[in-house]
């Protein structure tokens, strides 16, 4: 039983030691400092041990395939002819328990190529960044005597007003709130030995931010069709931008088919003409069908309404001026006067022809389309006199 106890004990007290923070050597020899610098072709070697298991974070996860296979309270990272690419920072990290990956130790390599003094990765060159964020250019230091490091622009003159960055020797420079005025080519520069060199070039492209959501626009407000027919509706939208898109809300019985042509006209402007089809419309697909147009800004529709009938129609409705005398559709005018008389023909489809029927006295006819199955016809008979 004493026995027991003992190793119960044991047991408990071993499970409360706290696990020390990992500790780096570099070329056998524990790190007194944060940063170790590493002549080009000299080989790169880093150790780190803990009171568990561990690994190591390099800044590339390519590079992961530096650290040994091996699993266990020690882990090595080795390199023999490290180029600049591997400048950066390493993370030596617990790889079990909650509380115990929190304790970290890290170390920033320079691997000091006189022949570049910024690393950059040919991917990161070009910059797409939307306007008001901020972004990190990558241009990592392999010199740590490096003086005066700045950024400017890629023609020798200086950054443009308004452009504020800070900078990070171990990560670049952080440029803020980029602006479209800041479009360009840039280079980080330092100097070594009062003698100025810079990094690759970067190319920055801001888009502008959106301050109304997209045009959209609609033929018409009403769509009629017989069952059976086909629908096709259009509708036309531009953005300044190729960062919004076109859907459609409708309540059709029918699915519609959904097809887009997309158009760039010049830098500042992208057309979207999303065309919505149904081959064969019925009864139940009479409803409002809504294109809408989204971006950053918010969101533009405009609505049609779709009218299915089961057969062609005409309806005729008399209009006639309440300065008239008329019981009914009989007008009473006195004799020598002009007479006004308007008719509003709804048919669908179109009517083809139509005509007045009048005694021989002169008349004069207008038409006037007031929408897409409504016609206005006038007749003016006028007096004559000899």
């Amino acid at each position: 039983m004493l026995a027991l106890l003992t190793l119960l004990l044991g047991l408990t007290a071993s499970a409360s030691v706290e696990w020390r923070r990992p500790v780096i050597k570099f070329n056998s020899k524990e790190l007194t400092r944060s940063e170790v610098v590493v002549r080009l072709g000299a080989p790169l070697d880093l150790r780190c041990e803990g009171d568990g298991p561990v690994n190591w974070r390099p800044r590339l996860p390519k590079h992961r395939r530096y650290v040994s296979k091996l699993r266990g309270n020690v882990q090595t990272l080795r390199v023999d002819r490290p180029t600049a690419e591997f400048t950066g920072t390493y993370v030596c990290y617990y790889t079990s328990g909650s509380q115990q990956r929190e304790l970290t130790a890290t170390v920033h390599v320079y691997i000091r190529d006189p022949n570049r003094i910024f690393w950059a990765s040919s991917n990161l060159l070009r910059v797409v960044k939307k306007e008001g964020e901020d972004f990190m250019l990558p241009c990592l230091l392999t010199d740590p005597s490096a003086t005066d490091i700045g950024l400017r622009m890629d023609n020798g003159t200086t950054v443009p007003p308004g452009m504020n960055y800070t900078v990070y020797k171990h990560r670049g420079i952080l440029i803020h709130n980029l602006q479209p005025s800041f479009n360009a080519d840039y280079v980080c520069t330092a100097r070594v030995n009062g003698v100025e060199k810079t990094s690759r070039t970067f190319s920055i492209n801001v888009i502008q931010k959106l301050r109304f959501p997209p045009y959209v626009f609609l033929d018409t407000d009403e769509y009629i069709r017989i069952v059976g027919e086909e629908l096709k509706i259009r509708c036309t939208t531009h953005n300044p931008n190729f960062n919004y898109n076109v859907t459609w809300k409708y309540a059709t019985k029918s699915k519609p088919i959904i097809e887009e042509r997309v158009k760039s006209s010049g830098e500042n402007r992208l057309d979207i003409q999303s065309i919505l089809t149904i081959s064969a419309v019925d009864l139940a697909d009479t409803g409002n069908i809504s294109c809408i147009g989204t971006n950053e800004a918010g969101v533009n529709s405009t609505t049609t309404y779709l009218l299915v009938v089961d057969k062609p129609y005409i309806r005729l409705q008399p209009q006639l001026s309440p300065k008239l005398a008329h019981r009914g559709l009989s007008v009473e005018v006195n004799e020598g006067e002009d007479l006004e008389l308007s008719v509003v023909v709804e048919a669908y489809p179109h009517i083809t022809e139509h005509k007045w029927v009048t005694p021989t006295t002169p008349t004069s006819q207008r038409k006037n389309i007031n929408s897409y199955d409504t016609t206005t016809d006038t007749m003016q008979v006028c007096s004559s006199k000899e």
